[in-house]
């Protein structure tokens, strides 16, 4: 699908925005994240990512393996989607880091199925498999909207928040700190 990436990220749009969430672009082309989500009680960073067809389907378009291996493999995993969750081009593509991003949002197109995905239960990997119905590990999260409405997210969303306002507080110490010298 042309422009698989931005259709994706205009469907994101979309449904965050009818369920009440604001949203952000950031303004570097270079974020590692799509957009950032004000919850009201903290900015989370979101990366969007999607699936446009079933594995066995790639395969299949692809012609990449053998028909028979295409029978055998099909009727086990044609439902799994496949989702590259790294950043970064080429050798140097690497998985996303928690000081990155806060939760990955995974579209499986043909099913306009989402998957809200905690950047922590990523654990590292680069490639993400998933299976709408299945007891697979990221079934939890589909459409777990509700995990960016909590009020608190996470020992980062609540370091983030305070290091917003350490440098106000470092100036006032500093300013203390100055005035008991003097």
């Amino acid at each position: 699908m042309p422009n698989q990436g931005e259709h994706a990220e205009a469907c994101f749009l979309h449904v965050a925005t009818a369920r009440g969430f604001r949203l952000s672009r950031p303004f570097a082309p270079s974020a590692p994240y799509d957009f950032v989500l004000d919850t009201g009680a903290a900015l989370l960073r979101i990366q969007v990512k999607s699936a446009a067809q079933p594995a066995a389907a790639r395969r299949e378009a692809q012609k990449e393996a053998p028909k028979r291996a295409l029978v055998e493999k099909g009727a086990r995993d044609s439902g799994i989607f496949h989702l590259a969750v790294t950043r970064g081009g080429g050798c140097r593509k690497r998985p996303y880091r928690r000081d990155e991003i806060d939760f990955l949002a995974a579209y499986l197109i043909p099913l306009r199925l989402w998957y809200i995905i905690p950047v922590s239960a990523l654990r590292g990997v680069r490639t993400i498999n998933l299976c709408p119905g299945s007891r697979r590990r990221f079934e939890p999260f589909r459409n777990a909207w509700h995990l960016l409405h909590l009020e608190d997210l996470s020992s980062r969303a609540r370091a983030r928040k305070r290091s917003a306002r350490e440098p106000r507080d470092l100036l006032s110490l500093r300013s203390g700190a100055k005035a008991q010298l003097l």
